[in-house]
């Protein structure tokens, strides 16, 4: 089975939260799962009034 693996990272590159999905699914359907994830992390942040950067991105695994 093909899968792809969505991270979430922080400003300094480390994993914050990941899923994966089957391959033939739209990645852009994790986006919201992966915030949800991480609401509690992103709100400690704007708390101390540090505006937060995440990056995501998606890899695709075939063997």
């Amino acid at each position: 089975m093909d899968l792809k693996i969505h991270l979430l990272v922080d400003e300094k590159g480390s994993p914050v939260a990941f899923t994966s999905t089957p391959a033939n699914r739209d990645e852009r359907k994790e986006v919201e799962l992966l915030l949800d994830l991480v609401k509690q992390h992103i709100d400690d942040i704007i708390s101390k009034e540090i505006l937060p950067i995440l990056e995501a991105d998606t890899m695709y695994d075939a063997e």
